[in-house]
Order: C-alpha cells, then structure tokens, then sequence
C-alpha cells in the first residue's frame, strides 16, 4: 500500500518590521557622513532573511538582506555621503527620519572641453588662408 504525506498548512512566515530609525545627530555639515540606523525586527515564530531598502530623499540607493531570528531584532547601519545642503529625510523600508545639512554645496564644474585635433584644425586651413590673406590686403591697402 503507497504512502500518502499530507501536509497541512505551510511553515509560519517571519513577520518583518522596522521599530525604530535614527540618525547620530539631526544636523550635518555639507561632506560630513551621516549613519542611519535602525532596528530590523522579527515578530513571526520562524527566523528569515527581511528586505531592505535604503531610501534618500524617496530615492533608493541601497537594498540589503538581513537574518533575524524569530522573536528578536537585529541592528543595522548605512554610512550616506554626499547629501547636498538642505533637509533631506532618509528611509529604512517604511520608517522615516529627517536630517539637515548645513553649509554650501559646491558647484559642479563642468568638464573641460577637449583640446582640437591638427585633423580638425586641418578642415579650416583654406578658410584661415583666405581670411589672412584678406587681412594682410586691407592692412597695406592706401
């Protein structure tokens, strides 16, 4: 006679939430770093691997996976550089806080253009020719 497993049910899912978000300081310096943390925590009966998404600004610029066993909490930290001045509020998932950032951005410098090729200066010899010669007419005309 076969064997028959009946499976009721699925193992309890890790329940995933953030409880609580901060910051070292509430105000920065522009180029200063600031550290966001918080702490990631598991109400299930299982642990599991919670999802995580770093927002500035409501922008993500980090995703991250971080194990926490059933029933516990597991820190976190993320180092955010570069925020120009200005209130800025950062994100871990659904939890917000909000920073200031203090001083002048500086400005971005655009590129310098290249310098031309002899082949691109190439093209205009006939022009520069014609130009010198009609300079050098009008110069010694009477």
């Amino acid at each position: 006679m076969p064997c028959v497993l009946i499976t009721v049910g699925g193992a309890p899912a890790p329940q995933f939430y953030i409880s609580k978000i901060w910051t070292d300081k509430s105000e920065y310096s522009v180029g200063e770093e600031v550290i966001l943390h918080a702490f990631v925590n598991n109400s299930g009966s299982t642990p599991g691997y919670a999802d995580i998404s770093v927002k500035v600004d409501g922008t993500v610029v980090k995703t991250d996976k971080v194990y926490v066993l059933a029933g516990y909490h597991q820190e976190v930290a993320y180092s955010i550089s570069n925020l120009p001045a200005g209130s800025h509020e950062l994100c871990i998932n659904d939890k917000c806080t909000t920073v200031t950032v203090r001083g002048v951005t500086p400005p971005v410098i655009p590129p310098t253009p290249p310098t031309p090729s002899l082949k691109d200066i190439e093209k205009y010899l006939p022009l520069i020719a014609i130009a010198s010669i009609a300079a050098v007419y009008f110069a010694t005309r009477k």
